[in-house]
């Protein structure tokens, strides 16, 4: 007998609906039972925001490495993406930012230099649409040209580590993948005070 919420619909009297119509309620049956499945539900929380550092190893004829720093955040119904990412063969220049390093040291004067933080710009890809798919111990995110593998990682310091990352919709596999990424409730992250 299959129950559908409030009643049962016997078997028996499937052998009265058309054709079209049984396919249609297996279909929906089918559905419905595997809308929880094949989602990222478990391991990506959608009032979270998972941000994430990945890098590996690509051989070519000029082998080098390549960085990527990107958050993973609800965006509607589905999952969204963006990055920064820099690849080690470009000779990127550091760029200041309008923020100061201030420390006191436990040892000389108990100050360090303040110096203006720096950065390197790398390409920026913003908003891309992302496809995360649960699996026993992570899930797999597909997005743009990349597809990564990312699993929980059971220590006490907790979220997830990079496993495997290779091109999407290819079979080429990037050597030496290395990744963490860790969840956090403010899309902004953390904060930093502007240089006086």
């Amino acid at each position: 007998m299959l129950n559908f919420g409030n009643g049962a619909f016997p078997p028996h009297q499937m052998r009265m609906l058309p054709i079209q119509r049984i396919s249609l309620i297996l279909a929906l049956a089918v559905s419905i039972a595997s809308l929880d499945q094949g989602t990222a539900q478990n391991v990506l929380r959608p009032d979270r925001v998972l941000y994430f550092s990945a890098g590996w190893r690509v051989n070519g004829p000029l082998s080098q490495n390549v960085l990527q720093l990107g958050t993973i955040f609800r965006c509607g119904v589905a999952w969204c993406v963006q990055y920064e990412e820099f690849a080690g063969k470009d000779n990127l220049p550091r760029v200041p930012l309008p923020y100061k390093h201030e420390m006191a040291a436990p040892y000389g004067a108990h100050r360090c230099t303040d110096e203006h933080l720096t950065t390197i710009l790398g390409v920026i890809h913003s908003d891309l649409a992302a496809k995360a798919i649960d699996n026993e111990r992570g899930f797999v995110l597909r997005v743009d040209n990349y597809e990564y593998t990312w699993e929980r990682d059971t220590s006490p310091a907790g979220g997830l580590v990079l496993v495997k990352a290779r091109g999407s919709g290819n079979d080429m596999m990037f050597d030496q993948p290395i990744g963490f990424a860790y969840e956090s409730e403010d899309r902004r992250g953390g904060r930093l005070n502007p240089a006086t």
